[in-house]
């Protein structure tokens, strides 16, 4: 496992989130889709996050 930093969509607050060794995050949004259904079919990883501020946003992660 290892931490990684990405920028909140709404605020830009740095937020550190947890990636397993084999995955990377290859998305991240605002909210969610109603396709992301699909994309944890094709094997994609949806998250729900918090920033530091309390902004909630999806990371999607491969």
């Amino acid at each position: 496992m290892s931490v990684e930093t990405i920028g909140c969509p709404h605020c830009g607050e740095q937020t550190e989130i947890t990636v397993r060794g084999d995955e990377r995050v290859t998305e991240v949004k605002k909210d969610r889709s109603l396709l992301d259904a699909l994309l944890v079919f094709q094997g994609t990883s949806v998250q729900t996050v918090e920033c530091p501020e309390g902004h909630e946003f999806c990371i999607y992660k491969e």
